[in-house]
């Protein structure tokens, strides 16, 4: 082995020592990048999962309000999962359902006479989602937080009738 050798071998170290450190950088960017993408698709599930949720309880409060035409709303949420009006079993709801984006419980939103009439999230985060929401949830677009999501039954509106127009000059279906 000649001496030149051993000299261009120890330059080539500084080199290789370089490309190493670059290499761990560009490794902790995109791991952060893919981190970040993981939480935002989670986060994206969990709003899902919270308009599935909140749907849920808002169609339990209509199914309790209706039942056996009593038109009552429900005074707790468990209320829902076995209703005390009957003797038999029956169940609105099959199980209280956590809020997804909190894990605690849902917070009902009451009347002044102490109804439970809908649900609601007490997460403060900014919603991903602000526009395409599912039918009958379409106030929640533009809205700052998931507590402003309100999941709340309103008893329909019967339509208005209107008695039909007589025609002038017609008195049935002979003349």
């Amino acid at each position: 082995m000649r001496i030149g050798d051993v000299r261009n071998a120890g330059n080539t170290r500084g080199f290789t020592l370089l490309f190493v450190l670059l290499l761990v950088v560009l490794l902790g960017l995109l791991t952060s990048l893919a981190a970040r993408s993981y939480t935002q698709a989670s986060r994206r599930v969990k709003e899902e999962e919270l308009l599935f949720r909140g749907m849920q309880y808002r169609d339990a409060i209509g199914r309790y309000h209706r039942y056996q035409g009593r038109f009552q709303y429900p005074t707790s949420l468990e209320a829902l999962r076995k209703d005390p009006r009957s003797a038999a079993t029956v169940r609105h709801l099959r199980t209280l359902y956590p809020d997804p984006m909190t894990d605690n419980a849902f917070t009902p939103i009451k009347t002044p006479e102490g109804w439970i009439v809908g649900v609601r999230s007490d997460s403060g985060e900014v919603p991903l989602r602000q526009s395409d929401f599912p039918p009958g949830l379409e106030t929640f677009a533009g809205r700052r937080a998931y507590r402003e999501w309100e999941f709340v039954y309103r008893t329909p509106t019967p339509p208005q009738s209107t008695p039909p127009a007589a025609r002038p000059g017609r008195r049935g279906w002979f003349r």
